[in-house]
């Protein structure tokens, strides 16, 4: 592993998507800076393990890949890897109206801070457990809990 230090950002993207030593693909990812091939690597890992493709997700800076894959991704724990990225209040609201996912849609409340957002999926939303989450938050915001 030590011999990745010689590796170009390109090569180390490609260990991190195809290696089969799990240990190879993190240590790729801890070296990689270069914010696409991150990305790349966050969205496009192979292998089963979520764990490479979370420590990807990360180290992005780009707030727009993970509210995609928050939305998108098909492993559970990489969208809630990509949730707890997400700063942004539009993008949080996306993920919250959005997602298919209900446990990535209630998680998202807790971050919310726009009342107007919350206020919206407490009324209209066609979850109730969506529905009263979003209630819930709006309640602390407005210091009722």
């Amino acid at each position: 592993m030590n011999d990745l230090l010689e590796y170009s950002q390109k090569e180390l993207a490609e260990v991190a998507k195809n290696d089969e030593d799990v240990e190879a693909r993190k240590t790729a990812v801890a070296k990689l800076t270069d914010q696409a091939l991150l990305a790349d690597v966050a969205k496009n890992g192979k292998y089963e393990n979520a764990g490479v493709r979370i420590a990807a997700v990360e180290k992005l800076t780009d707030p727009a890949v993970p509210a995609d894959m928050a939305k998108n991704d098909e492993n559970s724990h990489v969208r809630m890897a990509a949730v707890e990225k997400l700063i942004d209040q539009a993008m949080l609201a996306d993920v919250a109206k959005n997602s298919e996912d209900l446990k990535i849609r209630i998680a998202v409340m807790a971050k919310l801070t726009d009342e107007t957002v919350l206020a919206d999926i407490t009324k209209n939303d066609e979850d109730s457990d969506v529905c009263m989450a979003a209630a819930e938050r709006l309640a602390i915001l407005r210091g009722r809990k």
